[in-house]
């Protein structure tokens, strides 16, 4: 048999895909040329690899397998007989030839090939398909000029009247999203069929919306502005409706209508509409009060496992002094680096908790932030950094909840401290800045007291200008010149950026504060201060305690009286801890 009939019988029917499976030994031997058996494994290899179309740009994959692919190979396939390979082998090889040697003479085979494979499957509506076959066709006719484009153009004008947008796929909007971008002028003849998709696809969100879009993107629309925005208007009325119709249904739907009411929000704005803009923002801050009601909370019991030991071992007989200098350093300063290692080991571990949106609402309901999918093959270094402050918030907020908590409860029952008993850590430090020594030294003493919030509430700004100051001392200018010659304090966030504060302090150190005091993914507390979000409830919280210790942390760096006391004490430095905190809970129970 010759290579072309052996492809005949095993090739049935046009299929999108072709199994190398039918490329058996067994097909091969009935080859009687030697050389056809050659080019028939040449062909099993080509029909492993894919053919991907997208931004008008045609790829073939996998790279390792394309590479493979040597100088002769493309000479013998250039061999082929055209006219007796099956149809989509045809389409597939004579691409790979224009593609990759950008043959002219193939690029109109394979258009013409491509172009009967849609009009095959067109008939079935196995539009997914169909709509890749065309789109290579039109794509590469539009790179080469092909002189039958014009003919392409007007065969899918005339199937999408012949649709009239009545398919309940996404055939007839695809194919006229397709001329469109390619920017063919249609004449307006298929403005009516988009709104006929538009007013049928109610049920059909995706479809909806892409209608909508592509109708405001149409040649004859695009440039009258009165028209996209009535169109865009009513879009936003749709998402507005849409959202009462699911609330109505049950208030549980309420994350559902969230997205809807911000994306008309949105709409409204973008086209000047703010009376209509407010009146919808009113709904989503309802919508949002019910999320925040459906929310249930989730009680937990655990055991804290060798605390006593724990205590005993690195406590016992020690001063009030000596006590809060070793759990000061029992404290973590986290580093990012290794932060961000963790989160890549676990999105390499487990990919399905990394592979979808992760939004963070507050006690209100809104969304504070997002956090987009973690694709380790296209790492965004700002949704990274995202994750990163907002894992160290959970870190952090662990340490202080389970760890710092369960110590100073011990260490308080065992001392008696009064607020001079702090001089040790404020006297001569030269990292507080003049003047502000008796702030910090109160506002210590009120958190270590269990007043967490008037602690809390004082303590922030004061760190926040120690940074300020500290920025100054290495050079770097704090302040800027406004367009009248006022001068401005420079925002928080970009003093954590100034190279000169960066090139001579410990970056670990402005990593986690610049976590604590001004991420929005991680604690924000200057800015839930600074906004009066902050409770006494809230401060109760594991971190806004390790807030407070990560600042008695940094005060003992440079502190005269606590090296003396170190010195005088080096084992202090010394302590024993469990490998990993995880290790000290035990009989976790959800109640």
């Amino acid at each position: 048999m010759t290579l072309y009939e052996v492809l005949d019988n095993i090739i049935v029917g046009n299929e999108p895909t072709i199994s190398t499976d039918v490329f058996s030994n067994e097909e091969c031997n009935k080859i009687s040329s030697n050389s056809d058996k050659i080019m028939f494994s040449l062909i099993k290899k080509i029909c492993s690899m894919y053919c991907t179309v997208s931004d008008k740009t045609i790829k073939f994959g996998p790279k390792v397998v394309v590479e493979d692919l040597h100088d002769t190979d493309y000479d013998s396939l250039k061999q082929l007989d055209f006219s007796k390979l099956p149809l989509n082998i045809r389409a597939l090889i004579s691409s790979l030839l224009w593609i990759q040697k950008k043959d002219y003479e193939f690029s109109e085979i394979a258009c013409d090939s491509y172009f009967e494979l849609y009009k095959l499957w067109i008939v079935n509506e196995s539009w997914p398909v169909c709509i890749d076959a065309i789109k290579k066709v039109i794509y590469i006719s539009l790179s080469t000029r092909n002189k039958n484009l014009n003919s392409y153009f007007k065969h899918i004008l005339n199937d999408i009247i012949s649709l009239n947008g009545e398919d309940e796929s996404f055939l007839s909007i695809k194919l006229i999203q397709l001329l469109i971008e390619s920017k063919y002028d249609d004449d307006s003849k298929t403005i009516p069929i988009i709104d006929k998709i538009i007013k049928s696809s109610t049920d059909n969100i995706n479809k909806l919306e892409l209608a909508y879009e592509i109708k405001i993107k149409h040649p004859k629309i695009k440039n009258n502005a009165n028209i996209v925005k009535a169109t865009n208007i009513k879009l936003a009325e749709f998402y507005v409706n849409y959202a009462d119709n699911l609330m109505t249904e049950s208030s549980k739907n309420a994350m559902s209508a969230e997205h809807f009411i911000l994306m008309a929000v949105q709409i409204y704005r973008n086209n000047h509409e703010p009376e209509k803009a407010e009146e919808t923002h009113k709904k989503l801050i309802n919508i949002q009060n019910q999320i925040s009601n459906n929310l249930s909370s989730l009680q937990y019991s655990f055991t804290l496992n060798g605390f006593d030991k724990i205590f005993e071992i690195n406590f016992k007989g020690l001063s009030f002094q000596e006590s809060l200098i070793r759990l000061s350093y029992m404290i973590p300063f986290e580093k990012k680096d290794s932060i961000k290692k963790h989160i890549l080991n676990k999105a390499k571990k487990y990919p399905l908790q990394y592979l979808c949106n992760t939004n963070i609402i507050n006690k209100s309901g809104q969304t504070l932030f997002k956090m987009p999918p973690l694709i380790s093959a296209d790492i965004n270094d700002s949704d990274l950094n995202t994750r990163i402050h907002y894992e160290l918030f959970c870190k952090q907020s662990f340490t202080g909840n389970i760890f710092i908590r369960s110590m100073w409860l011990n260490i308080i029952k065992q001392i008696n401290f009064t607020q001079n008993d702090l001089d040790f850590l404020i006297c001569n430090n030269g990292i507080i800045p003049s003047g502000m020594g008796d702030i910090f030294k109160k506002a210590i003493y009120l958190g270590l007291k269990g007043q967490y919030f008037e602690s809390i509430t004082i303590l922030a700004p004061q760190v926040e200008n120690l940074f300020r100051n500290l920025a100054h001392d290495c050079g770097a200018i704090t302040v800027t010149i406004e367009a009248d010659g006022t001068s401005k304090q420079k925002v928080l966030s970009s003093i954590f950026d100034l190279p000169e504060l960066l090139e001579s302090y410990d970056n670990d150190i402005l990593f986690n504060f610049r976590s604590l005091l001004n991420e929005q993914s991680g604690a924000n507390i200057r800015n839930n201060i600074a906004h009066g979000l902050l409770t006494e409830e809230d401060c109760e919280q594991g971190i806004y305690i390790y807030f407070i210790f990560a600042v008695i942390k940094l005060l003992t760096l440079t502190s005269p009286q606590c090296d003396n006391i170190v010195n005088k004490n080096p084992d202090l430095l010394s302590y024993s801890l469990p490998e990993n905190l995880d290790n000290i809970i035990s009989d976790f129970k959800i109640n």
